[in-house]
């Protein structure tokens, strides 16, 4: 240990630095974008729920339409021979119910994603 390199060792001291002060920076500018994007979201929620008002409606006439048909085509299948009783003891098919319903939902979905999709092609613009 005769000849200790005092050069090389500050050399590795100011490396470790230097790295230490990148990655605080790096942490701090990830921590920035995090927080700004939880912003954009939040702002984005809060526009939300009125675009989803309507979705849910018409989800609801869906399933009011679907027992509609669902009577109607009863009292056709059985020649018209059925007593206002029987029509409305007979529940609508569930099967039949939860296919339009699912078929309802998806649509939502879909208006839903083409707001977005509208609505974030609108503010690219506005940049």
């Amino acid at each position: 240990m005769e000849g200790i390199d005092y050069l090389a060792v500050l050399k590795w001291v100011l490396i470790v630095l230097a790295a230490a002060f990148i990655g605080q920076f790096g942490k701090s500018f990830a921590q920035y974008l995090i927080h700004k994007v939880q912003q954009r979201r939040a702002r984005h929620r809060a526009t939300a729920p009125a675009a989803a008002a309507p979705a849910m409606r018409s989800a609801e006439e869906g399933i009011a339409a679907a027992a509609a048909r669902h009577e109607t085509s009863s009292a056709l299948s059985s020649g018209g021979a059925t007593s206002s009783v029987a029509d409305s003891q007979q529940a609508p098919d569930p099967k039949l119910l939860k296919q339009q319903l699912k078929a309802e939902k998806k649509a939502a979905k879909a208006a839903a994603k083409r707001a977005k999709k509208m609505g974030g092609e609108a503010s690219k613009l506005e940049r």
